[in-house]
């Protein structure tokens, strides 16, 4: 993906003992601890986040790796991306990354003993968003929670068939507001399209009244999915809009307030969106710390919703206004139509007297 440096230090043969005599550096540590939260790292992966700034070039960054794995620190797999390796944490190395940055079980994702193929390309574009906004300063060092990690924190180590029909995001980042106030941050990497259901399904879930974290991100695999994404989002939202105003008058609300206070939550709640490959760009082009924001667009749509309401709202009030001048206007006429009735048999009695 980057041009890579094609420079490479000179590496002992003596290095070559099977890792009997490695000792693990902080940049070690990291390396292990980011490998188990990504499930799964390339050693482009590796060299992009840990060596780049180095001035090395990505062939130490592989040595130092099949260094790792011949600790048994690390399993190395290929997969249908040409001869690149991929690589997955051991119980050796879950065990070290906890006694070294001092975490619990519950912080540190099980190891996995292979690539999972039918989620690859959805991990691998996954675990370079990640670099990109950590590298970049957007979010902070080890703020992400992954999949695995958010099931145990948040909703007390259930199974993803225990949790039913609950939308767990691919990853969960802390933020600090300009306020100093701490928030969570849903990530979600949408590489294809989906059916329309199932991206209802994840939006709802996502967004219910009940859920976690106020801000969301949707990072798109490109414009199409973008739109088709864009477009369920809108009808979700519109439909939210019109089960709240009915629920206004009755349906599931016990009092107006609460009304109020659903249609708060829904306009405060925040969703940024953007394209792998505008993430990607932003990347290369940032010059310093950058803010989160700068990375996304933020969707107006979304903060419409009491604009939404009130248009409903106003329909609703012609509708009404219409249906009133109708019934007005079918009591008038069956007031005509009485009064001529009337008059006509009032003629015939009057001619009957005669």
């Amino acid at each position: 993906m980057y041009d890579l440096k094609k420079k490479v230090p000179e590496v002992s043969r003596k290095s070559r003992d099977n890792g009997k005599n490695l000792r693990l550096g902080d940049r070690d540590f990291a390396i292990l601890r980011f490998i188990l939260e990504m499930k799964n790292c390339s050693s482009e992966h590796v060299w992009e986040k840990f060596f780049r700034e180095d001035d090395v070039g990505i062939k130490y960054c592989q040595n130092r790796l099949s260094r790792l794995r011949r600790g048994d620190f690390l399993l190395s797999h290929y997969t249908y991306d040409g001869p690149t390796r991929y690589y997955t944490g051991t119980d050796k190395a879950r065990m070290v990354v906890m006694d070294f940055f001092g975490l619990s079980e519950d912080e540190v994702p099980a190891p996995r003993k292979d690539v999972d193929l039918r989620q690859f390309l959805h991990d691998k574009g996954l675990t370079w968003a990640r670099i990109f906004l950590e590298k970049s300063g957007a979010i902070s060092e080890w703020s992400w929670s992954s999949e695995a990690s958010i099931i145990r924190k948040y909703f007390y180590g259930k199974s993803v068939t225990e949790l039913g029909g609950c939308v767990i995001p691919d990853a969960v980042v802390k933020i600090i507001s300009s306020t100093g106030v701490e928030r969570l941050v849903a990530l979600e990497f949408e590489r294809t399209q989906k059916t329309p259901e199932k991206r209802r399904e994840k939006i709802r879930g996502l967004f219910a009244d009940d859920n976690k974290w106020a801000v969301k991100i949707f990072i798109f695999g490109d414009d199409g999915v973008e739109n088709a994404w864009a477009e369920t989002f809108k009808d979700v939202f519109l439909d939210q809009a019109k089960r709240w105003e009915e629920g206004k008058e009755g349906n599931g609300y016990r009092t107006p307030r609460d009304f109020r206070d659903d249609c708060e939550y829904f306009s405060k709640q925040v969703l940024l969106t953007s394209t792998y490959s505008e993430l990607a760009a932003k990347y290369k082009e940032a010059d310093g710390k950058v803010k989160l924001v700068d990375f996304f667009k933020e969707e107006k749509f979304f903060f419409g919703a009491r604009k939404i309401l009130n248009e409903i709202k106003r329909k609703k009030e012609l509708e009404e206004a219409s249906r009133k001048r109708s019934e007005e206007e079918a009591r008038h006429d069956r007031s005509g139509t009485e009064k001529e009735k009337k008059g006509v048999l009032g003629r015939v009695f009057s001619k009957g007297r005669e």
